[in-house]
């Protein structure tokens, strides 16, 4: 268990907590990932993104394939990314990644710009304040129409402790 923290900053104007340690902070995603959009490794192995599980290899998981024989659209996954499914993020269809692979083109691919503890963000962005957060930047008609692009998802904001803290 984590000891308490002898001073705290006010955070008021973040909507879900309204203070945290001095040596935390919160920062717009913009600053923290960059889209990966590369594509064309059509020879990478096929991961999916599960509500449950978060990143998972496709082989690895009883669901019938689905994907398009031609995956040159297909976005290229590096160990330790972050991929939503830009339609379920709001119910958790989000992790990071333990693999390199490809992903559909639904998909959403963060790349760390700053050295974090990816692991910690599969945390905070499965938590159930976070998806509610996710759903509010979400576009659609409805619930099984919504939407978070990374155009929208790069505004919203993350609480960010420094990185011994983030792996504990």
């Amino acid at each position: 268990m984590m000891k308490k923290y002898d001073n705290y900053k006010d955070v008021s104007w973040y909507e879900y907590i309204k203070t945290i340690p001095n040596t935390w902070e919160i920062l717009p995603n913009i600053a923290l990932f960059n889209e990966r959009i590369e594509r064309k490794r059509n020879n990478e192995e096929l991961l999916s993104v599960t509500i449950t599980n978060g990143v998972v290899k496709q082989s690895e998981i009883d669901k019938n394939d689905t994907s398009n024989s031609d995956k040159t659209k297909y976005k290229y996954v590096q160990k330790g990314d972050i991929v939503y499914n830009k339609m379920r993020m709001w119910q958790g269809a989000i992790g990071v990644s333990n693999f390199d692979g490809i992903v559909s083109p639904a998909y959403v691919v963060l790349a760390p710009k700053l050295d974090l503890c990816s692991k910690f963000f599969h945390y905070q962005f499965r938590n159930s304040y976070y998806t509610n957060y996710s759903k509010r930047f979400s576009y659609g008609l409805c619930d099984d129409q919504l939407n978070l692009r990374y155009t929208d998802f790069k505004r919203m904001y993350s609480i960010v402790p420094p990185k011994e803290v983030q792996k504990k």
